[in-house]
């Protein structure tokens, strides 16, 4: 939630209108966004203009109590903003992770989330379902630009190392202190870091692709940290969770990182639109 800005404020700007701008805001008048089970009614989110948020769909229960929410965006990570609900817990994460309910790359952008901030506002990824004891008036959601990068670097990583990914990301849980940790860690704060400030400054998104892109080369303390990860492996005579030349290849390959900077953009337009909604009212 944006500094300075009432919990009782937001309640009533969500409770009077159906979508506000910059943020999403359910409404249960909006028509059908997927299918529902007995005792649910179907809910969609929507911009100021009018405008359907897709890759979300979402469902209340009959009394408003509880409202479920699916992210089936590819590449688009939401965070609740209200009601408030604590984050995720490392611990909660690995169980879910052990028991394949969450995958390598969600659960490798929570740990990168958790080391990065003290996080307040939890996290919907692409895949992901979550429910809110909530009606759909009190929910809010947003975009964060340094957030957004996070994910956009923690999906590179998972996908460089391939089937080495769920061993990075048990090793990462049972903080062995190894320096594939460390490099995946090292790796996701540079990504908020770059996605917060480029983000902040107006640029655009070329160059915040380029710089995104900029922190696998190997002067980078991304790069040299992958580097350090590798050659500790090999010098065991282990196999490489991750290699510098995987993500590079990865870098320029994946057709989703390709378009990390546009995602990364549009995270900070929503971001200050609702940063102006607050400011209006």
């Amino acid at each position: 939630m944006s500094p300075g800005t009432s919990t009782r404020s937001v309640t009533v700007i969500a409770a009077a209108a159906a979508c506000l701008a910059g943020f999403a805001v359910a409404s249960a008048c909006s028509g059908p966004s997927g299918p529902c089970g007995q005792g649910y009614s179907p809910v969609t989110f929507s911009y100021d203009d009018g405008g359907t948020v897709s890759g979300l769909t979402a469902c209340t229960s009959s009394d408003q109590s509880r409202t479920v929410i699916a992210n089936k965006s590819d590449d688009t990570v939401w965070d609740v903003t209200s009601p408030a609900q604590n984050y995720w817990t490392a611990d909660s994460d690995l169980q879910a992770f052990a028991n394949g309910s969450l995958s390598a790359k969600v659960a490798l952008f929570r740990a990168g989330i958790r080391s990065e901030l003290s996080p307040t506002d939890r996290t919907i990824e692409p895949g992901v379902t979550v429910t809110v004891p909530a009606a759909p008036s009190a929910i809010q959601l947003r975009q964060d630009p340094g957030v957004q990068a996070t994910w956009e670097v923690a999906s590179l990583l998972a996908e460089s190392a391939s089937d080495k990914a769920n061993d990075a990301v048990d090793s990462l849980f049972k903080e062995d202190g190894s320096k594939t940790d460390d490099a995946m860690i090292t790796c996701m704060s540079s990504g908020y870091s770059i996605g917060k400030s480029l983000a902040d400054n107006g640029d655009s998104a070329q160059d915040i692709q380029s710089q995104l892109s900029g922190i696998y080369q190997s002067a980078s303390g991304c790069g040299q940290a992958i580097k350090q990860a590798e050659d500790e492996s090999r010098s065991k005579g282990m196999v490489p969770e991750l290699t510098l030349p995987d993500v590079t290849v990865e870098t320029y390959s994946d057709p989703v990182f390709t378009d990390a900077g546009d995602m990364i953009s549009k995270a900070e337009d929503v971001a200050h639109d609702l940063v102006m909604v607050h400011e209006i009212h």
